[in-house]
């Protein structure tokens, strides 16, 4: 039987359950250990957004690589941006209604940044800014929508793999790279890196 064949332990440092399955729909066998960062120091520097989520994905490689030699660690962070702004994941239902509000008939930006460290250095390194553009939205749909997903710990306020998709009019972009992992390059990595490999 034709599978795909692990030479190596994976590592993803994400406690993302969207991630893990868009890895796992694959037939790889991964490990999940999230990093536990804490990003409040990275998010006072005032970086660029697509650099913020650079270096938060980096971080988070970092800190469970340097624990788990011998194995290829897949780190990732997703950051909302519109015009100048950064979302950030809302922490009560009142911001999220806020945060969607904004985004209501506008078009935003998700940055998302992916790495592979192996032996606590980077092999892999990739951000991807799919476009989203909302429909605009009454305070009904948005009040619903929150109800239907609760999406209180994405990046932007809403969920993509949910019914997410029912805020949205049209995408340019990764589709992958919306739910957070750029996974045709990611796999181009781990084959060149005789990480994995398609066996019969």
């Amino acid at each position: 039987m034709a599978q795909i064949k692990q030479e190596k332990k994976i590592i993803l440092a994400s406690g993302s359950r969207t991630r893990a399955q868009m890895l796992k729909n694959l037939g790889l066998t991964i490990e999940i250990i999230p990093s536990d960062l804490d990003e409040d120091t990275f998010k006072a520097q005032s970086l660029a957004p697509s650099q913020l989520a650079i270096q938060l994905a980096h971080a988070k490689a970092q800190i469970v690589s340097q624990k788990y030699p011998d194995t290829y660690v897949i780190a990732a962070d997703q950051v909302c941006q519109i015009n100048n702004e950064i979302l950030g994941k809302p922490l009560d239902i009142e911001s999220n209604i806020q945060h969607l509000q904004k985004l209501s008939g506008k078009v935003h930006l998700q940055h998302c940044a992916n790495v592979i460290y192996f032996n606590q250095k980077s092999i892999f390194e990739l951000c991807k800014s799919p476009e989203l553009k909302m429909r605009s939205l009454n305070i009904e749909e948005i009040k619903a929508y929150i109800a239907l997903d609760n999406p209180l710990n994405a990046a932007g306020g809403f969920h993509f793999e949910g019914y997410g998709k029912l805020l949205f009019e049209e995408i340019i972009g990764d589709h992958d790279a919306i739910l957070g992992l750029t996974l045709v390059e990611i796999l181009a990595c781990l084959n060149k890196a005789n990480a994995i490999k398609l066996t019969c």
